[in-house]
């Protein structure tokens, strides 16, 4: 038996004698699918399956607010802009304190941006800009109503805003004034990036990925891609990324306001009906990525490491791209929705989610130690596991555990083993259906890995075999597996089916017909354990005492007999399944189910009585054991005419029928037919 299991390591077993002896088995593996159900802790796993050490989340702080939006770093100070209420916060971190700056009763602010050491954050739809440093706090009023997407200041006089207006852009000087406005062509503008004197911007609606030229006013797209809105552009220290979204929220205008910061709309829900694409853009050329499979892309950035950082969706995943830009890694497995992240100058990635609205820090050195928790392992019967060989570097220890129900508990589960770490690993365990085991990592001179091996063997106590639904069809029919026999068979009929539906016999599933008087029987056979089956046949009628073989060895659920060779009588049959295949010497087990009495009849039905009375002629047609299901007769030799009993009803073994005379018939011929396919025929001849 062959299960897919989720595990990575080589797990050899040393058999004992009778009751676990038997097929050694495995499990195939998929290394990075098999993985990824299991629990990380300080740990990554790569696209090929190795887990290793990678960078701690440290939880920084909780805020008091019902969704956070925005992130900036400034110095020493986290700036985080909230909706819901609408406020501006300061996160002082060599005070590991946080400070309201100020609140609106309504908004949200959704972008925040830096120049010369002030923080720059953007409050839509009132259609501010507030300026802080951390302590002090002043505003820009540029209009109302202005729904402020994302905000880039390039001096005192030129900020440039990302609006929801129209998909607009406006160059804003020092007292809110719009000097100069930039027309997309789109709903509304989402993101704004400045690099290298180009001023890179994302939209909604379309969905535009393009650059704009500030001093011409103009707008070229550079691409449009499949969906509704770019998302997110990220300039690296020498890559471009950008994201588009399919199914995103309408981020254009006041409504799209009032529902990004309704808690009662539930936007985390949503976003599970988006997908979301990622793209690489360098000399003018626009490369697809990926398609995130957790929708959807909310943020991008870099690790210390130059690895660029995908964030997910909501209790979704955070993907690292190697250097050349392939997606090959998973770092944290489950985290709430990223809202906004900033990198600090010492190299930490500072993280924001969006709700619960929390800061984390992403440390830019591998942590010291972490453990990967597989998932529960199930061998579906209780198996036993021998020695345990791994491969890995570095400074590795496992565990395991085993128990008896699906889910970990005190009283069916064993306590963790000790720590080992030599190949191979014993953990003598006993015997059970569930297990579980933990690496645990330490930092040393190289990375600690794991690599994927191929397989994992298990052996498991036997099962004896299971047989249940034996069936036994009326004499020409069988189940078309009985080909496999070398058995001459012909189609089924819709005749066949009537007749089998009138003298009450079942039907197979596949149904073939059979010589004449042939009888067909079928059952299931199962092994838990995923043995293969033999089978033997055994009949025996009512008042034997031994019971006669028909057939052994039999590889498959079907076989068929000749009741020609039987008296008439009561018979069952007795099927032994056995998995001495899989299981040699004494080892195997069987199973024995004997069928309900079934009748053997080859005598066919006679014919009795015969009266004649006027031009009606009237007689009995009688059978031993079966009951009369055809009646047939004919005045010549070319037409057979069907009758019907006196009582309307064939069903029973005695039957009257009456046939009208005509004054040309000479003779009459008869044939019935009883519940077994026997046959009589008869002639009367006409006074």
């Amino acid at each position: 038996m062959k299960l897919k299991i989720q595990l990575l390591f080589l797990l050899i077993v040393t058999v004992t004698a009778a009751v676990w002896s038997g097929q050694l088995r495995n499990w195939t593996l998929d290394s990075f699918d098999d993985f990824i159900t299991g629990e990380f802790e300080n740990t990554e796993i790569s696209e090929t399956g190795d887990i290793h050490l990678t960078y701690p989340l440290n939880e920084l702080a909780h805020l008091d607010v019902v969704q956070a939006w925005s992130l900036l770093g400034v110095g020493d100070n986290l700036f985080v802009g909230t909706a819901s209420p609408a406020q501006l916060l300061c996160y002082h971190l060599n005070q590991g304190k946080l400070d309201t700056l100020c609140a609106f009763s309504g908004g949200g602010i959704f972008a925040l941006a830096e120049f010369n050491h002030q923080a720059y954050a953007a409050l839509s739809p009132q259609g501010l800009i507030l300026k802080s440093n951390g302590s002090s706090l002043d505003t820009i009023q540029v209009r109302d109503s202005l729904i402020i997407w994302d905000i880039c200041v390039l001096d005192y006089n030129k900020i440039v805003l990302a609006t929801g207006n129209g998909g607009m852009i406006f160059i804003v000087n020092s007292q809110g004034n719009i000097t100069d406005s930039i027309e997309t062509f789109d709903e509304a503008v989402t993101e704004l990036k400045y690099h290298q004197d180009s001023l890179y911007v994302g939209t909604s609606g379309q969905g535009y990925f393009g650059v704009v030229d500030i001093d011409k006013k103009t707008m070229f797209v550079i691409h449009d891609p499949p969906g509704d809105e770019v998302n997110e552009i990220f300039i690296g220290s020498d890559r471009i990324f950008y994201t588009s979204i399919s199914g995103s929220i309408n981020v254009a205008g006041l409504g799209a306001v009032s529902t990004m910061i309704d808690t009662d709309y539930g936007f985390e829900s949503s976003l599970s009906e988006m997908s979301s694409n990622l793209y690489y853009y360098q000399n003018g050329l626009n490369q697809f990525i990926w398609q995130s499979p957790e929708p959807p892309i909310t943020k991008i950035d870099e690790l210390s490491d130059g690895r660029v950082v995908v964030f997910g969706s909501p209790e979704g995943s955070i993907y690292a791209l190697d250097l050349e830009n392939y997606i090959m890694s998973v770092i944290f497995k489950e985290i709430s929705l990223v809202a906004d992240c900033y990198p600090q100058r010492d190299g930490d990635l500072i993280l924001l989610t969006l709700n619960p609205p929390l800061l984390y820090s992403l440390d830019n050195e591998i942590a010291e130690q972490g453990y990967y928790l597989s998932p529960i392992l199930k061998t579906d019967i209780n198996s036993v596991l021998g020695k345990f060989y791994f491969i890995g570097s570095g400074a590795l220890t496992f565990q395991a555990r085993v128990g008896n129900t699906s889910e970990p508990d005190d009283q069916y589960w064993s306590e963790w083993s000790g720590e080992y770490s030599s190949n191979p690993i014993e953990f003598n365990l006993p015997p059970s259906n569930y297990w579980q085991y933990q690496v645990k990592f330490k930092r040393s001179s190289d990375l600690s890995s794991l690599y994927k091996t191929e397989l994992i063997y298990y052996l498991s106590s036997n099962q004896a075999p299971v047989i249940q639904n034996l069936t036994i069809y009326a004499p020409g029919v069988g189940h078309s597996k009985v080909m496999n026999l070398g058995m001459s068979t012909n189609m089924f009929t819709e005749e066949m089916r009537e007749w089998c539906n009138i003298s009450g016999w079942p039907i197979p599933d596949n149904p073939v017909e059979l010589p004449y008087k042939w009888q067909g029987i079928y059952w299931e056979g199962r092994d838990i354990n995923g043995d293969s089956l033999v089978y033997e046949v055994w009949i025996k009628r009512d008042d034997w005492r031994e019971w006669l073989k028909l057939s052994d060895n039999l590889k498959i659920n079907a076989f068929a007999f000749n009741d020609l060779y039987f008296e008439n009588g009561r018979y069952q049959i007795k099927i032994i399944a056995s998995d001495s295949i899989s299981n040699p010497g004494i080892a195997y087990l069987e199973d024995t189910l004997i069928s309900e009495y079934f009748w053997v009849d080859n005598s066919p039905p006679q014919f009795k009585q015969f009266t004649h009375n006027q031009d009606v002629l009237e007689f009995l047609v009688e059978d031993e054991l079966s009951r009369i299901i055809e009646c047939y007769y004919s005045s010549d030799g070319i037409q057979w005419s069907p009758l019907i009993p006196v009582d309307l009803v064939m069903d029973s073994p005695r039957e009257k029928f009456q046939v009208k005379l005509s004054d040309d018939y000479r003779m009459i011929r008869f044939y019935a037919v009883d519940g077994s396919q026997n046959i009589r025929y008869n002639y009367w001849y006409i006074p």
